[in-house]
C-alpha cells in the first residue's frame, strides 16, 4: 500500500529501465521496451520500443505524470523525458507556477540501483 501524502506533495516520479549502476548499457530501443501508464479508465500513455530514445547511455526515462485529483479522478500526461547520456541523476518532481507537477531529470540524487 502507498503511504499518504499531504495535500499538494508531489512524490518523486517513478522510472525505470537498463542503468549504468548495474554497469550495463543498452537503449530502450534495443532491448525493445515499451512503457505504458494507464489510469484504469481508459486514458493511457504508450512509448513504443521502436519509438523510444536510441542512445545506449541513457538510463532513465519518465514516461508520464499521474494526476491524483482531489475529486478522485486519475489522469495521465503524457511527458517522454529522457536523462542525460551517462547520468545517474533522479529526476525531481515540483509544482509549477501554474499548479502543474513539473519534472527536472538529472536533478535528484545519484540512485543507488534500478
Amino acid at each position: 500500500m502507498a503511504p499518504v501524502q499531504p495535500p499538494g506533495a508531489v512524490p518523486p516520479p517513478r522510472t525505470g529501465g537498463p542503468g549504468g549502476a548495474n554497469r550495463c548499457t543498452g537503449s530502450f530501443h534495443q532491448y525493445r521496451v515499451s512503457l505504458a501508464v494507464g489510469n484504469g479508465a481508459g486514458e493511457r500513455t504508450v512509448i513504443d520500443a521502436s519509438n523510444g530514445n536510441r542512445n545506449n547511455r541513457i538510463y532513465t526515462c519518465v514516461p508520464a505524470v499521474i494526476h491524483n485529483g482531489r475529486d478522485g479522478n486519475v489522469r495521465v500526461e503524457y511527458l517522454e523525458a529522457y536523462s542525460r547520456p551517462n547520468s545517474e541523476h533522479r529526476p525531481d518532481a515540483y509544482i509549477g507556477p501554474d499548479g502543474r507537477v513539473m519534472v527536472r531529470m538529472d536533478a535528484g540524487p545519484v540512485n543507488r540501483f534500478k
